[in-house]
């Protein structure tokens, strides 16, 4: 049994296992154990774990790049070989992602950050980004872009963002 079915086995316990004074102390081992596992997970201890296993990625964003091999060769190392800026640029086209910026009423735009979105993505899915309520309130919003005809033009929920827009919801 890996390091994985493990924790799995010790969380489906500690939900099962009624909370009350005669349990605390087998609920106690049972979080330890949990964080014994958990630590091994990032920091295996030599051969202690079956081969293969590794630690789960959280899941967020639209989209994940994982650099895999061997431990002894280093991924860094990747960089000076095949040029991160080409593999980054090959992603986005892959991925067909495009960054559209965020601008608050009287200010100037963020073009630190930006949000990161899918090509093809409205209005909506952007104010889902931002705050997953605020379509709710959503009066109209103000874009700045290759989309729009006019620089800023108001647009709907529908409107269809292009890469480098800016954006400026303006709410109920």
């Amino acid at each position: 049994m890996g390091i994985l079915e493990k924790i799995s086995e010790i969380e489906k316990e500690i939900a099962r296992t009624q909370k009350n004074k005669a349990t605390e102390y087998h609920l106690g081992l049972l979080k330890a154990k949990l964080a014994k596992y958990r630590a091994q997970l990032l920091e295996p201890t030599g051969k202690s774990g079956a081969k293969g296993e590794g630690f789960d990625v959280m899941k967020s964003g639209d989209a994940r790049v994982a650099l895999i091999g061997f431990p002894s060769v280093g991924k860094v190392s990747c960089g000076l070989k095949l040029n991160l800026d080409y593999l980054l640029e090959k992603l986005w086209e892959y991925l067909a992602l495009i960054r559209v910026y965020t601008k608050k009423r009287g200010e100037r735009p963020d073009f630190d950050g930006g949000l990161i979105l899918r090509s093809g993505c409205t209005v909506e899915h952007t104010c889902h980004v931002v705050h997953r309520q605020l379509v709710d309130q959503f009066k109209y919003a103000l874009v700045w872009g290759s989309s729009v005809k006019y620089s800023p033009q108001r647009v709907g929920l529908s409107h269809v963002m292009s890469h480098d827009d800016v954006i400026q919801i303006v709410k109920k």
